[in-house]
C-alpha cells in the first residue's frame, strides 16, 4: 500500500517512512527513518492540526517509545472562504490518511484491546509495579488499549483473580515471572467456564527472574525487553500450547512450562535468596550442584513416542520456521476433539506400555518450550504441535562432563551428550525413593509421587512470530558427526 499524503510520510512495502527534517525535536537532515508497520501503535490528527503517529521505533537494537509529529500544510488560497475550504480538505485528507495507516498497521488484528493486567509486585527484583506505571501503561494508553489492573497482595492471589476473570477481555497480561503464569492457568482451570477461560490469550511482561515464556516467544535477545513484550501484547496473535495435568495423591495441578527434580530443581529452589541476581542465580545454583554431585532418588516411567535424537533434531530444525497461528473457528472443532484435564478419568490406557528408566539419575527435567531461561535451551526439539512433552533425564556423570554441559547450553548443545537422555512422551510417572526437591513451573511442590499427562493445544499464548524463537539450535554438524 502506498499513499501520497502528506509528502513527508509514506507507507510502502510494509514500512512507515518519514523525512526527519519535517518533524519537531528531530535532528534535521535529508535522510529517511523507517518504522515497520508492526511497530506503529496509533495515528491521529489532533485539535491543533498535527498528525501524531505513536510508534515503538527500532533504535540501536532496541525499541523506543517514540511519537512522530508533523504539522499539516497550510492552505495556499488567499481568500478567507477558499482558505477555509482548502483547510477542511487538508484535514479530511489527513484523517483519511491516518485511518489508512491504522488499517495497514493493524491488518488482521483487533484495535483498542481490552486487557486484564495482573501484577506481582515482589517477583524477580520487585520492580513490577514501577515498570508498569513508568513503561507499560504509557504504551498501552498510546495504543488505546483499556487495562483493568490489579496488583496482587499475597501468594495465590493471581489464582483467585483468574478464577473470576471477565471472559470478554482480549488478553491477560501478566507482570510476573513464570510462577505468576502458573497461578493464572490453574485459576483459569477453576473458572465456571474453564474451557473458554483457558482460551483467553496470555502474554508475559518480563518482571521475574527467568521469564521463560518471553525467552521462547520473543527470543533470548529481546526476552527482557519491556517494549517488545508490550508490542507482543498489542499486536501478537495467539498460538495453541499444550498444557500438562499433574495428579499427585488426591490433588491435581496444571503445568505450562516445566517440571524438575534433582539438580535442576535444587538450582532454582535453592537460590530464592539470590533473586537480586536475576537469572544469574541459576548458574550459581548449577555449579553448586555439580560440585555436590548428588543423585536424585527417583523411579521414572514414561510412555515413549520418540527417543532417536537425530530424528528429533532433524524434525525440529526443519519446522523451526513453521508458524502455528490459529483461527477462532478452530475452537468449535476443539470442543469435540479435546477433553479438559479435569474431565479425563486419569486412568492410563492398558494398551499403552510404560518404559522404566533403569540408570542412576542426577536430575529429571520435562517441558514443552525450548528455553527454560536465556542461558539454557533444555528442550531444543520442543514443538507446540506434536502433542508431547520432552523428557530429559541426566544420568550419573563426572563433574567435568556436567561443566561441559553448561558450555553452549544457550544453544542446546548439551542435547548431544550421551549421558543426557531425551525422550518425547505423552505421559510419565515420578516416584521418589528418598528426599529431594520438586519444582513445577519454577514453584515448589511436595517431593511425592505424581503422574503427568499431556493435553494438546488447550492454552493460548500471544506471539508476534507464531512460533518458538529457537533458531540458535544448529544440529547440522552434530547430526553429520553422529552419522559418520
Amino acid at each position: 500500500m502506498t499513499t501520497e499524503f502528506p509528502n513527508s510520510l509514506q507507507v510502502d512495502v510494509g514500512r512507515l517512512e518519514y523525512n526527519d527534517e519535517t518533524f519537531r525535536h528531530v535532528k534535521k537532515n535529508s535522510s529517511f527513518s523507517r518504522v515497520p508497520l508492526l511497530n506503529v501503535l496509533w495515528a491521529e490528527v489532533d485539535n491543533n492540526g498535527t498528525i501524531i503517529i505513536t510508534t515503538l521505533a527500532p533504535s540501536s537494537g532496541k525499541l523506543v517509545f517514540h511519537p512522530i509529529e508533523v504539522e499539516l500544510r497550510k492552505p495556499k488560497a488567499k481568500a478567507k472562504k477558499e482558505g477555509e475550504k482548502e483547510a477542511k480538505t487538508i484535514l479530511n485528507e489527513a484523517q483519511n490518511w491516518t485511518e489508512t495507516l491504522l488499517a495497514a498497521a493493524y491488518k488482521g488484528l483487533k484495535r483498542e484491546k481490552k486487557f486484564r493486567v495482573l501484577i506481582n509486585p515482589i517477583g524477580g527484583k520487585g520492580k513490577a509495579s514501577t515498570i508498569y506505571e513508568r513503561d507499560v501503561r504509557p504504551i498501552f494508553k498510546a495504543a488505546r488499549c483499556e487495562a483493568d489492573v490489579t496488583v496482587t497482595e499475597r501468594a495465590g492471589h493471581m489464582l483467585e483473580l483468574a478464577q473470576e476473570i471477565d471472559l470478554d477481555c482480549d488478553a491477560i497480561i501478566i507482570l510476573s515471572g513464570d510462577g505468576g503464569i502458573h497461578e493464572v492457568i490453574n485459576g483459569l482451570a477453576k473458572h465456571p467456564n474453564a474451557r473458554k477461560a483457558l482460551r483467553i490469550p496470555l502474554a508475559q511482561i518480563p518482571t521475574g527472574s527467568a521469564n521463560a515464556l518471553c525467552v521462547n516467544l520473543l527470543g533470548p535477545k529481546d526476552a527482557f525487553s519491556i517494549e517488545k513484550a508490550c508490542l507482543n501484547a498489542i499486536k501478537g496473535r495467539p498460538i495453541k500450547q499444550n498444557i500438562y495435568s499433574i495428579k499427585q495423591g488426591d490433588k491435581q495441578y496444571l503445568s505450562f512450562l516445566s517440571q524438575a527434580a534433582g539438580l535442576m530443581a535444587d538450582l532454582d529452589l535453592g537460590t530464592e535468596h539470590l533473586r537480586w541476581m536475576g537469572d544469574g542465580r541459576f548458574m550459581v545454583g548449577y555449579m553448586r550442584g555439580v560440585i555436590s554431585k548428588k543423585l536424585c532418588p527417583v523411579e521414572i516411567e514414561y510412555k515413549l513416542v520418540e527417543s532417536n535424537k537425530i530424528e528429533m533434531a532433524t524434525t525440529a530444525k526443519s519446522k523451526f520456521k513453521d508458524t502455528h497461528f490459529y483461527n477462532d473457528e478452530d475452537d468449535e472443532m476443539d470442543d469435540v476433539a479435546q477433553s479438559l484435564p479435569w474431565e479425563a478419568n486419569g486412568e492410563s490406557s492398558s494398551s499403552e506400555e510404560w518404559t522404566k528408566f533403569e540408570n542412576p539419575v542426577m536430575y529429571l527435567y520435562a517441558g514443552g518450550l525450548p528455553y527454560v531461561g536465556r542461558d539454557l535451551m533444555q528442550f531444543p526439539a520442543a514443538s507446540p504441535s506434536d502433542g508431547c512433552i520432552d523428557l530429559v533425564i541426566q544420568s550419573k556423570a563426572t563433574r567435568s562432563t556436567m561443566i561441559k554441559a553448561a558450555v553452549g547450553a544457550e544453544k542446546g548443545d548439551q542435547y548431544w551428550l550421551d549421558c543426557q537422555y531425551y525422550f518425547k512422551v505423552t505421559s510419565y510417572r515420578f516416584k521418589p525413593l528418598g528426599q529431594g526437591n520438586l519444582s513445577i513451573d519454577g514453584e515448589v511442590y511436595p517431593f511425592e509421587p505424581f503422574e503427568l499427562q499431556v493435553h494438546p493445544g488447550i492454552l493460548r499464548l500471544l506471539t508476534l512470530d507464531g512460533r518458538y524463537i529457537a533458531d540458535a539450535f544448529e544440529p547440522g554438524a552434530a547430526i553429520l558427526k553422529a552419522t559418520q
